[in-house]
């Protein structure tokens, strides 16, 4: 028994070895990893035949013409890892938590070196990230909903005047199609109401407490204006179009800017601005805040979606003022 004990704890450390140490580039011999087994080493045709059955069995090692051995990720470059790595730290998606778990097991597909310098700058991940842990198991659900047809029911959380999420309203939906935009993942789906079929977007990190259920999931009518013959149903892409709006402003020039927001728009803002604003109480209907933002012509038309009354530049002055000669600037321009 000690010795099949001893040949399992070698197999684990050659497996580990080779994990973490070796690349297609920096393969190893026999006497390199009899070196690193140490006490645990054997004779060089056990090694030998250790690496046959584990390339054999597929647990992807490789060896060399002159009798080298590497583990073969059979799959992903530096560039390509640091390319996931760099996705999960630009979304607002998962969860910090979700998002730290998932980049370390990004790295663990590299060897030690390549792991050492995925590391760098990963703390990026953490700005802007929703504050909802039920961020993946809830995307799986629904991914299943869609495979099974199946309706979904689950609390959807709104975004206070203090900028956090609070659960409150029920909706049983149907699922048609998952959508990312603006780093943001949705979830589009219909249901019938008081006044007829609806279809609306709800964001998945503000989904909680998701159950699928048994009742089959509500055709989209083939008369509605996202109905795709040729598809059978949902046009995400025609959907995707036209109901989104994007916010991207493209000056290096970072300027402080405080605005003056209503308090039902504090969500907007959040989603714009990101998760860590502070928020202080302006009056009893409005929020302050301060942000730095790359002003421009396409800020400007961010916030003339919006009236005075709902989102408002309280400083600098001299923006305000820019602002005020922007519209201005239109306004002259009007039939001329």
């Amino acid at each position: 028994m000690a010795g099949q004990g001893k040949s399992r704890k070698r197999l684990l450390l050659e497996i580990r070895y080779l994990q973490e140490e070796t690349a297609p580039d920096t393969p190893i011999n026999i006497e390199g990893l009899r070196s690193y087994l140490g006490e645990l080493t054997a004779i060089r045709s056990i090694i030998y035949q250790d690496l046959h059955e584990m390339e054999e069995m597929g647990f992807g090692i490789r060896h060399t013409k002159n009798g080298h051995y590497y583990y073969d990720r059979q799959s992903f470059t530096q560039g390509e890892l640091s390319l996931m790595i760099d996705l999960i730290c630009c979304a607002g998606y998962p969860d910090a938590e979700s998002a730290r778990n998932l980049i370390l097991h990004i790295k663990q597909m590299g060897n030690n070196e390549q792991f050492d310098k995925l590391t760098e700058q990963t703390w990026l991940f953490l700005r802007n990230k929703a504050d909802n842990p039920e961020c993946i198991p809830s995307t799986d659900l629904i991914h299943e909903a869609i495979r099974e047809g199946k309706r979904i029911r689950f609390q959807y959380a709104h975004t206070d005047r203090f900028g956090n999420s609070v659960p409150d309203s029920t909706y049983t939906l149907s699922p048609y199609q998952l959508i990312w935009n603006n780093s943001r993942l949705y979830v589009i789906g219909g249901y019938e109401s008081k006044t007829g079929f609806q279809l609306r977007s709800f964001r998945v990190d503000k989904i909680y407490s998701p159950e699928m259920l048994t009742e089959k999931l509500l055709r989209l009518p083939r008369e509605h204006a996202f109905y795709s013959t040729r598809q059978r149903g949902f046009d995400a892409e025609r959907y995707l179009q036209s109901t989104f709006d994007m916010f991207n402003a493209r000056d290096e020039q970072l300027t402080s800017v405080t605005l003056c927001a209503a308090n039902y728009l504090i969500g907007a803002m959040t989603d714009t601005f990101g998760q860590e604003l502070q928020l202080q109480e302006y009056d009893a209907a409005h929020m302050q805040f301060t942000a730095d933002i790359q002003v421009s012509n396409m800020f400007f038309g961010w916030l003339a979606r919006f009236t005075a009354d709902q989102v408002r530049i309280l400083a600098p002055a001299g923006l305000a003022a820019d602002y005020r000669a922007h519209l201005q600037f239109i306004i002259d321009g009007i039939g001329t």
